[in-house]
């Protein structure tokens, strides 16, 4: 198959090398400074192609395309006109830019993503503690969609979370659920004792 990978960070070099690694013929776009695999091609132009890849989230700042590795900075709407009318775009936070005459997947809306991301927080939080979850003091910062059942799950492993959150209601129903939750702007002692802190 033949994949456009456009933008994104570490994990898109990630992406682009099992996907040539599988045996597929991959595309490069604003990945510049990544070190890609030999096989893959920079491209400025995108071919018709069964799939394109966006990042996660794709758009970062505005208007502007999550595109850390790339030597310049691209514009949504620029890229947009890059890519070839009917071609499957896959991405996070896919803006209503890419929305028409295409076919997309939001991977971030789905709940699939949400539920992944959970259970890989708490695999790689076990791998790195120097202790047993059970007891351990861990801050989740953000307490949306995954938040809340990064939470859930931490809590149901013994864990003591505190949640912290610019939402005066996600504060609240945080501590309605049994978790201590913060402000941003809390006092920094507050901050002194945890074991992690997993940003979401």
């Amino acid at each position: 198959m033949k994949y456009a990978v456009i933008g994104g960070d570490e994990r898109a070099v990630q992406l682009v090398k099992l996907l040539v690694s599988a045996g597929n013929e991959v595309m490069c776009l604003a990945l510049d400074k990544a070190e890609l695999p030999f096989c893959s091609v920079h491209t400025e132009k995108i071919p018709h192609c069964d799939a394109v890849i966006l990042p996660l989230p794709c758009e970062k700042p505005a208007g502007m395309l999550n595109a850390p590795l790339a030597e310049r900075a691209y514009s949504l709407s620029e890229i947009e006109k890059l890519i070839p009318d009917g071609v499957p775009i896959v991405g996070g936070k896919v803006p209503a830019v890419f929305q028409e005459g295409s076919r997309v997947f939001d991977c971030m809306a789905a709940p699939a993503f949400t539920v992944g991301n959970a259970e890989a927080a708490v695999f790689m939080l076990s791998e790195r503690l120097n202790k047993t979850l059970c007891n351990s003091r861990v801050l989740v910062t953000g307490y949306g969609r995954i938040g809340k059942l990064l939470t859930a799950k931490l809590k149901a492993l013994g864990c003591f979370v505190t949640v912290m959150s610019r939402s005066k209601e996600s504060r609240a129903m945080a501590r309605a659920m049994g978790i201590n939750a913060l402000a941003p702007d809390c006092d920094a002692m507050e901050l002194s004792d945890f074991d992690a802190v997993i940003n979401t």
